[in-house]
């Protein structure tokens, strides 16, 4: 810039709202005891984040409600359970998406 130019302030490039739904991996991974599960939405809507084990028995219903569009984290604290493999299962309208995390004591 010289002396003679003014600038109008910053231009956004990023306005912060995912352009698709995504279901991030857990970290940390393998994690012992808690671990932070990240999710990305375009659009609001009612989400349920469902943990299950080995044998697809829900262990633990960690969210269920309405979230903004945008990227949302939710900590899952397994102390209470043994090591194993273990699969979070979120649900934003018809769209179903799951991955595994593994949990070492």
């Amino acid at each position: 810039l010289s002396d003679t130019e003014v600038t109008d302030g910053v231009n956004i490039i990023n306005n912060l709202v995912p352009e698709e739904l995504s279901l991030h991996q857990n970290y940390p991974n393998p994690f012992n005891p808690q671990t932070t599960i990240n999710w990305s939405m375009p659009h609001p809507g009612m989400v349920s984040i469902t943990i299950y084990n080995l044998q697809g028995q829900n262990i633990d219903n960690l969210f269920y409600g309405f979230k903004d569009a945008g990227t949302h984290e939710q900590i899952w604290d397994a102390s209470i359970l043994p090591s194993g493999t273990y699969f979070y299962r979120m649900i934003l309208n018809k769209t179903t998406l799951q991955k595994k995390m593994l949990l070492l004591k």
